[in-house]
């Protein structure tokens, strides 16, 4: 039996597709190891994998941060030389973390929040490494860089900032060197790591063709598997309330903000309830990081409930945009509301518009009521919306995209 190790550091939608493909790997005979911070130890080990934890604590560490609140309010900020540095000792604990935890590895998946020192500690170890990325990262001209915004400024430059982010990692190349030291490795130049990062890495793309085309000018190693689908818990029921609430009247609008540790939960709960009442909806709304509240007989409050159980009982989805419920609302074959703000949430809430799934994409510091309660009118009563997303859903369910991970794992252990 062979040990494959997972550092899956980020919030739920960056833990669950890694716990999917953590039970595929498992039930192909290897010993599966997910390291994760203590927040989704629960995730792992009621999946029946082992757990190793991570530090950090993400939820805490957003809240309390000024300049992570104005980021989550998609608002412009200017790092600072003491944040930048901050930011590269948050990781240092990270990445010794990750060393500790493989150290019996025979092979290492990385994630991309990981992909820094994860691909040098598998050096260090002397053991393959595979890349497991949940958004298309690596340059092409085919649309601008996902962590860069949405405008394209044609194939060439899009390709010019696909690289040029990666030069953006330099703040890190002293960490990248203390972890290659800690194995006696030589140290390299951010040109070499770039080099590594550009040209060597097997990289496999955890989202569908259907929904992002393999880029044309991606080179060899850089894949499309398709979803890693978070896994069902046998033993999880919904709760009588939701099931009460749900059979009372025509399906309601989900709303959720997913791992958005927002300090605003109260004026979106505000806005979110006056836009649906408005729009002539009943809603649930999911809790999660933001705190979010749903008041009154139209409108029911709910924590973690599985999206693969709920999202078909909806009449759309309104969400962040983050990987994870993107997929989720794919694959449940709803209409969406896209409402993003930093990271990767602008590239999928465009991609949501482009697919014909969402009728306009709300950036959250635009949200008012009126702009929320038109996009769902527009959702949910204009058919079109919803057939496109059922005819998306028909491709998804058909793929299975563990398949290419696990066909990668044997070739590499060989």
């Amino acid at each position: 039996m062979r040990t494959v190790v997972i550092p899956a550091f980020g919030p739920l939608g960056d833990v669950d597709p890694f716990v999917a493909l953590g039970i595929r790997l498992r039930g192909a005979g290897h010993r599966v190891v997910i390291a994760t911070t203590r927040a989704f130890e629960d995730r792992v080990t009621g999946a029946g994998l082992e757990y190793r934890p991570l530090p950090r604590d993400i939820e805490a560490e957003t809240r309390k941060s000024a300049m992570a609140q104005r980021m989550l309010e998609g608002q412009r900020v200017r790092p600072s030389r003491k944040l930048v540095q901050d930011m590269v000792e948050d990781m240092r604990a990270v990445a010794f973390a990750v060393i500790d935890v493989s150290f019996d590895a025979d092979l290492l998946l990385v994630p991309a929040p990981v992909s820094l020192f994860g691909f040098h500690i598998a050096e260090g170890f002397d053991i393959p490494a595979i890349g497991v990325f949940l958004q298309p990262l690596a340059p092409t001209g085919d649309f601008p860089p996902p962590m860069a915004g949405t405008r394209s400024f044609g194939r060439d430059a899009n390709r010019a900032m696909g690289k040029l982010l990666a030069v953006g990692e330099q703040p890190f190349l002293s960490l990248i060197n203390d972890v290659r030291a800690a194995f006696g490795l030589a140290p390299v130049s951010l040109r070499e790591h770039i080099r590594k990062r550009l040209d060597d890495w097997h990289v496999l793309h955890g989202f569908s063709a259907e929904v992002v085309a393999r880029p044309s000018d991606w080179r060899a190693g850089l894949e499309v598997a398709g979803y890693w689908w978070p896994p069902s818990v046998p033993t999880w029921t919904p709760p009588q309330e939701l099931v009460e609430f749900l059979a009372a009247g025509p399906p309601p609008v989900f709303v959720g903000l997913g791992s958005t540790a927002t300090e605003a939960g109260d004026r979106y709960s505000r806005i979110v309830c006056s836009a649906l009442r408005r729009a002539g909806k009943r809603g649930v709304v999911d809790s999660g990081w933001a705190r979010l509240r749903g008041d009154g007989p139209d409108m029911i409050t709910v924590g973690d409930v599985p999206h693969a159980w709920l999202f078909p009982r909806v009449s759309a989805v309104v969400h962040h945009a983050g990987a994870g419920t993107t997929a989720a609302g794919l694959r449940a074959g709803v209409p969406a509301v896209p409402l993003p703000a930093i990271g990767d949430q602008p590239f999928w809430a465009k991609r949501l518009h482009s697919l014909g799934v969402a009728p306009a994409v709300i950036q959250r510091k635009d949200l008012t009521v009126e702009r929320l309660a038109d996009a769902v009118v527009a959702a949910t009563s204009d058919p079109r919306y919803r057939e496109r997303a059922m005819t998306i859903s028909a491709r998804l369910q058909a793929e299975d995209g563990a398949v290419a991970v696990l066909e990668a794992v044997e070739e590499r252990l060989r």
